[in-house]
């Protein structure tokens, strides 16, 4: 068929949560495709099993990262220094307000972390969250008494997004299921050195103790251990320059369009 199918994590890692309907469309739609596109090997791996019959057609092709937008700046990030955060340690948390993304451990992490490093701030960004989740962050931050050092963030621009990653020294990403997050890959190449969760798919973009961290799911203490080694890392710079070509050469947006707009001029084409 001339159909094109693109495939998130959640429609194949957590079909066991998802809705009966987005099951059935799942279901129906999939073997239908010409093509299957998805963001990871280990996605392309799980809908292979998922749907044996389209795993000849299924690709991985990133959501591409505009790397003329999204990249280093010696210039001071406006955030940062709306926020007074020059110079301090910036544990950046970019991911949505949901029980899947572990908010929860992430704060209690830091929690940690705070009582050694006196310059470490945790900056999170909020949008589309899940209220009940959202208000049970905001309860445990005040229980552990570090409200003067986290910033919640509303709705960010995406125009704004650059100078956003390039407000943190280390980006945390731990969520229980996930393909390739375009927050990670934005934020590697802005220069914030990565910590993700053990998961297939990330262990294609992160080489744990090589260019950032990988921290068991739900592991408090590992990940506050994690943040701790980043905040000391000495090799940085090496570590920046190498993801920034890292995601040049594997997920340029550029790249990713061109290949898509002939992949659909031969599917037109049959």
């Amino acid at each position: 068929g001339r159909m094109v199918v693109t495939v998130w994590g959640s429609d194949i890692y957590r079909t066991h949560v998802i809705e009966d309907e987005q099951r059935r469309l799942i279901a129906e739609y999939l073997p239908r495709a010409g093509l299957v596109t998805c963001d990871s090997e280990d996605l392309k791996i799980a809908i292979g099993e998922f749907c044996p019959r389209v795993a000849a057609v299924t690709e991985v092709v990133q959501w591409g990262v505009d790397t003329a937008l999204f990249t280093p700046s010696a210039t001071p990030s406006r955030i940062a220094d709306k926020l007074g955060l020059a110079g301090r340690t910036v544990f950046l948390s970019p991911r949505n307000f949901y029980p899947l993304y572990r908010l929860l451990e992430i704060v209690r992490a830091f929690a940690q972390v705070a009582q050694r490093l006196p310059d470490a701030v945790l900056l999170m960004k909020r949008y589309a969250s899940e209220a009940d989740y959202s208000q049970r962050v905001e309860a445990l931050i005040d229980e552990l008494g570090i409200r003067s050092r986290v910033h919640i963030l509303e709705q960010v621009d995406y125009a704004e997004m650059p100078d956003f990653y390039r407000s943190g020294t280390i980006m945390i990403s731990v969520p229980e299921s996930d393909g390739t997050p375009m927050s990670l890959l934005e934020a590697m190449a802005c220069g914030c050195l990565p910590i993700v969760s053990d998961l297939p798919s990330l262990h294609e973009w992160v080489v744990d103790g090589a260019n950032g961290r990988v921290v068991p799911v739900g592991n408090v203490d590992a990940l506050a251990d994690a943040m701790l080694d980043m905040a000391h890392c000495a090799e940085r710079e090496h570590i920046i320059a190498h993801n920034l070509a890292l995601v040049r050469e594997r997920a340029s947006q550029q790249a990713s369009r061109d290949y898509m707009v002939a992949r659909y001029q031969a599917l037109c084409a049959l």
